[in-house]
């Protein structure tokens, strides 16, 4: 089960890469404003904080993990 769960974190860190460098920032795009924040600056926080929890969650299911303490 680990197994497929790390696969499914793997595929979506990818479709993540894929929507930030190709759909989410355009060239250019400062429209619309958050908080005071161009579109650019919120929208990379708001990935970078998706990345942090998606890397949490694969961390904790990490199928190759040694269980052997010493």
């Amino acid at each position: 089960m680990k197994n497929k769960i790390w696969q499914i974190a793997v595929a979506l860190v990818f479709v993540i890469f894929i929507l930030v460098f190709f759909v989410l920032f355009p060239e250019g795009k400062v429209d619309p404003y958050f908080s005071q924040m161009p579109y650019v600056l919120w929208m990379g926080i708001l990935t970078t904080a998706l990345l942090v929890i998606l890397t949490f969650w694969a961390s904790q299911n990490f199928p190759f993990k040694d269980d052997d303490r010493s």
